[in-house]
């Protein structure tokens, strides 16, 4: 059990003003970083976010006020038609973001995309493979229409190409529930081609937390528990979120300290969920029925997700 004997400095921070963990106060229940994981779809919904405003930064920097002009106007129709996207109840439109300009700089408005949106950039399809095959039933991507209202020069769209081409065979793995022996190294072979454009186009100063997590301990995390693809939609993000304020500010949504079965309630919730997605992605086709651990139960009791991974039952 945590020390409740005194109240926690909600606030403490060193001399840069960056929140550290209070001294005086112990944890509820500490979520090790073992047992954590990446949200797969948070994963991909922030890269094509971050690609898009980058091509957007790209087209607000230009100096040529004739050449900027109508390439705002053909990205602001892109996203306000084909994406569908409302900025405060209208279409999209590219203004300056208060929060990303601070007081002098100028930078325009990050792009938010959901799943569905994001998963519109990229060729998808309705059955899990490693890479799009011939036998899925693909929905092409719209990321060639975006990169021709953008209007790059040869050299710039030619490396602007293989970014989003690289992207889009990391994708499935992103996606599929379904365990495919030799998964890990072939994701690792697309992460890394993935990488590699990327910073040779943008430079490594934009490369993301998600980016680094998928490239460094995205393998990992295949090889150890399964496809990435099962860990979305669990609400992965919100649970860490929620455990890196209980840690560092000692509350959960500002409840304060009165009752703290919230924040045990939501770390014990944190852990049996990935044991719980860990049976899910572990679970042989074996057990794709009536498995006593409950990770084949989807189409006949109505909850979860067949998980055929090729792999032994963990029960």
């Amino acid at each position: 059990e945590g020390d409740f004997g005194s109240a926690p400095n909600r606030d403490a921070q060193d001399e840069h003003g960056n929140y550290v963990n209070d001294p005086d106060w112990d944890p509820v229940l500490e979520i090790p970083l073992s047992r954590t994981h990446i949200c797969s779809m948070h994963g991909e919904n922030r890269v094509v976010e971050k690609l898009v405003h980058l091509h957007i930064c790209k087209i607000w920097n230009m100096q040529d006020e004739a050449a900027r002009a109508p390439r705002l106007e053909a990205v602001e129709k892109f996203l306000g038609g084909d994406m569908a996207m409302l900025l405060r109840g209208v279409p999209f439109k590219v203004e300056k973001c208060p929060k990303l300009s601070g007081k002098y700089g100028s930078t325009p408005m990050k792009p938010s995309f959901n799943d569905v949106k994001a998963r519109k950039f990229t060729a998808h399809s309705s059955r899990r493979v490693p890479q799009l095959g011939e036998d899925a039933e693909s929905v092409p991507g719209l990321w060639k229409k975006f990169l021709n209202a953008c209007k790059s020069s040869q050299a710039d769209l030619a490396k602007e190409k293989a970014v989003w081409e690289a992207w889009e065979i990391v994708v499935p793995f992103l996606r599929g529930e379904v365990y495919v022996q030799g998964d890990e190294t072939r994701f690792r072979d697309a992460i890394n081609a993935f990488t590699k454009s990327f910073v040779a186009c943008w430079g490594e100063g934009h490369v993301t937390h998600y980016m680094h997590i998928l490239y460094a301990h995205g393998p990992w995390l295949i090889k150890e528990h399964g496809s990435l693809g099962v860990w979305q939609c669990q609400g992965m993000e919100k649970s860490h979120w929620r455990a890196r304020g209980n840690w560092q500010k000692h509350t959960s949504h500002d409840g304060g300290r009165q009752d703290r079965s919230d924040i045990k309630a939501s770390s014990l919730y944190q852990l049996l969920r990935f044991d719980y997605r860990m049976l899910q992605g572990a679970c042989g086709e074996g057990c794709a029925g009536d498995c006593a651990c409950g990770a084949g139960r989807g189409k006949k009791g109505g909850k979860g997700k067949v998980a055929q991974v090729g792999r032994s039952c963990l029960c």
